[in-house]
């Protein structure tokens, strides 16, 4: 099992609007014996395109890879991100404007939001190796919060087929608007 989300902070701007940061793994390193459930593994040789030059980089932060059908293709936020030795680290900032994005925090205070990255799909390679596929490009080129993550340990999953899956997968939260 990967990661949930978990806060790391909470900060209050000078108009009020609270800001929310969650970090956890995006991608975390394995191998051939222990694939995702896509049956592909991204180890220290993936390259992650800026990532992989640079170290580190922002990309924008989407909720279900923009098939909700609430914030659709609308940017919640960035996600910066960094590789370490276990994989990629991401930091989401998220803005609390909404319920909609008061809702997203609530799930991953309560461990119910993991997160999957998204590659431009003409530029993702991988090699066999044995049963399972080494994933040796990914160029990420965008962060997904997601309460159900393809895989289990938060890893990458290719986008086919994603966007009815997705949208039929979209929570439902209760806004109380206050017309009593």
């Amino acid at each position: 099992q990967g990661d949930p989300l978990k806060i790391l902070s909470t900060t209050k701007a000078a108009d009020g609007t609270e800001t929310v940061t969650l970090g956890g793994y995006l991608v975390r390193f394995s191998g051939p014996r222990d694939p995702d459930i896509e049956g592909d593994f991204f180890t220290k040789e993936t390259d992650f395109g800026t990532l992989s030059r640079r170290g580190a980089t922002t990309v924008p932060a989407y909720y279900q890879h923009g098939f909700d059908p609430y914030f659709k293709n609308t940017a919640i936020g960035d996600a910066d991100l960094t590789l370490d030795e276990f994989g990629v680290w991401s930091e989401y900032q998220i803005q609390l404007r909404t319920d909609y994005e008061r809702y997203l925090v609530q799930m991953a205070t309560e461990g119910k939001m993991g997160q999957s990255s998204g590659a431009v799909a003409h530029l993702v390679s991988r090699e066999q190796v044995g049963p399972a596929y080494h994933i040796k490009t990914w160029p990420i080129g965008e962060g997904s919060l997601t309460p159900t993550p393809a895989e289990p340990r938060t890893s990458a999953v290719p986008l086919k087929m994603f966007k009815e899956w997705a949208a039929a997968q979209a929570p439902v939260p209760r806004i109380d608007i206050g017309l009593d």
